[in-house]
């Protein structure tokens, strides 16, 4: 994501045209084709774009010079500060293979060399009309970076370069939606290609895939989205199937009750939530008896109680809770017995078990985590926690990552609030990213 900030088919001219060229460069077997409106991102953090020059806010700039890694503040500085050659308008970062590229506009491909040279130590030589400096490549007017590589395959750019539309992804119906700009950033995804060309054991893969068919039907594709704005960015992911349509979600579906989780009361760093009506309890009891006797089965049952929202406060260091279950009032022997058994005190509260363990305390008042839930089927929400690296300090106050219906599907968002809520979130990247100082997080409102 830093990378993109900083760094067709059917559109319009300016920005569109700029990523729809870069689009008619990605193959059309890529795992995974992001654009970014790098124009937009920079004038959400302050900067002035005129055409290729770029002009600093004064929080950029102070962070550049202040920035404690050389290396990045140098590169970021370069690409701030108009040095770079690289044109400020669109970015596009794809996956083929087992190699993530991010590419661009070089208005200036001379200016991109001597900076690569200088501030890298990077020495260009010419391959079939590509030219490469450790892992930059530049034909023309673009640019490619093999990013977390020491090098890149000058022949691999050519093939780039040279496809025609049928075996690009400009062929794909996404495309002419990623050139539309609704977000800052906005990517597809194959669900299959990046787990096969990831570093995550075969059977952890196999694992994911299953849940993921478990939950969804025919689930082919995701469809990612990242807005920056004042005090927060927002992330949100969709699940598609083999036709290009959202994936239809095949459990039953409520979304959590706000009230309940701040009934929890007191402070924590961390709220879990989860909606579970009864009707999502029996068709599990009714697929797992169906397969006979099981220990989920068991488990089953001692859950049958349960209709509507189940949420846990938890302290820094997870040793103490606090939380709540909605039950249907009957059957609630068995869930008592077994929330005992796990070690938790167990409080009956009319249609409510409230549960605890140890003394919970945390600097975040639970009502207000509980806004992150808003609308949901669950999820986690939290704030940063004490003790945690300065620059992530920096990053982030807090943040939540929640499922939301969508349709007949459900959605993906997290959500990260900025340590400074009067910053833009790109503002907090940077900060970050160069390893400055930051004042410690401020409560989450």
């Amino acid at each position: 994501m830093a990378a993109l900030a900083i760094a067709s088919t059917s559109c319009s001219s300016g920005q569109s045209a700029d990523a729809s060229d870069l689009i008619a460069t990605v193959p059309s077997d890529a795992s995974l084709v992001a654009v970014a409106n790098v124009k937009a991102i920079l004038e959400k953090a302050g900067c002035k774009v005129d055409g290729e020059k770029i002009s600093p806010s004064e929080k950029i700039s102070a962070l550049l010079s202040a920035g404690k890694d050389e290396s990045s503040r140098r590169l970021a500085d370069a690409f701030l500060n108009g040095r770079s050659g690289i044109e400020p308008s669109v970015a596009v970062i794809f996956r083929v293979g087992y190699y993530t590229y991010f590419s661009g506009i070089a208005a200036d491909p001379s200016a991109l060399k001597k900076v690569a040279e200088s501030d890298l130590g990077y020495t260009f030589a010419t391959t079939e009309g590509v030219e490469t400096g450790g892992n930059i490549a530049i034909a023309g007017n673009r640019f490619w970076i093999n990013l977390g590589q020491k090098s890149i395959d000058p022949k691999e750019v050519r093939h780039f370069t040279s496809l025609d539309k049928a075996s690009s992804f400009a062929s794909d119906a996404a495309a002419e939606n990623l050139c539309k700009f609704k977000k800052d950033i906005e990517g597809r995804g194959s669900i299959a290609g990046l787990l096969n060309t990831s570093s995550i054991p075969f059977e952890q893969r196999a694992v994911i895939q299953v849940a993921l068919q478990t939950l969804y039907e025919d689930p082919a594709s995701f469809w990612l989205s990242v807005s920056f704005d004042k005090g927060k960015t927002e992330i949100t992911a969709d699940i598609f199937n083999s036709k290009n349509s959202l994936a239809r979600y095949l459990l039953p579906v409520g979304t959590v009750d706000t009230g309940v989780i701040s009934s929890i009361g007191g402070t924590a760093d961390a709220v879990a939530a989860l909606s579970l009506p009864s009707k999502l309890i029996e068709q599990l009891k009714k697929e797992a008896s169906a397969k006979g006797p099981s220990v989920f089965g068991v488990y089953l049952n001692a859950l049958s109680a349960i209709d509507g929202t189940a949420a846990v406060a938890f302290g820094q260091d997870g040793s103490a809770l606090r939380g709540v279950v909605s039950v249907s009032g009957q059957n609630t022997a068995a869930l008592s017995s077994f929330l005992s058994e796990a070690g938790l005190d167990v409080r009956i509260d009319g249609k409510t078990l409230r549960i605890s363990k140890g003394e919970l305390a945390g600097k975040t008042p639970v009502a207000d985590l509980a806004g992150y839930f808003k609308n949901s089927v669950g999820g986690v929400a939290t704030s940063v926690p004490q003790g945690t690296p300065v620059g992530m300090a920096g990053l982030a106050s807090a943040g939540s990552l929640t499922l939301h219906p969508e349709g007949n599907s459900v959605s993906f968002r997290a959500i990260l609030v900025s340590a400074d809520s009067d910053e833009n979130f790109l503002v907090s990247l940077v900060n970050a990213g160069l390893g400055e100082s930051a004042p410690a997080p401020t409560p989450c409102k």
